[in-house]
């Protein structure tokens, strides 16, 4: 599901992506949302964020969605129904992600 009001085209524009796996990191949101919103402005917005939230119980999901609608951050909350136990998997997914774009 896609979590920020950008259109495609903007996405377009954007030569770097970031793929980050959640996973019980409710805690850590503000600060990580805080470092990728300094990323961004470091490269000029051209950022693009994919967070991966993969079967995490706690309510990292909608702490991000809300970031992604309130921020500047251009990106993308993709959900998981069960937890990917490899960098690799998590990986292939995120590249799945792009391909949809």
């Amino acid at each position: 599901m896609m979590a920020h009001a950008m259109g495609a085209d903007a996405l377009a524009l954007v030569t770097q992506s970031l793929i980050i796996p959640v996973y019980k990191n409710r805690d850590s949101i503000p600060r990580l949302v805080a470092a990728l919103e300094r990323l961004d402005r470091e490269l000029d917005h051209d950022l693009e964020v994919i967070l991966v939230v993969d079967g995490s119980p706690d309510d990292s999901a909608p702490l991000l969605r809300a970031a992604l609608r309130q921020g500047s951050l251009r990106g993308r909350l993709d959900r998981k129904s069960t937890r990917l136990n490899s960098s690799h998997q998590i990986i292939s997914y995120a590249v799945f992600c792009l391909k949809k774009k």
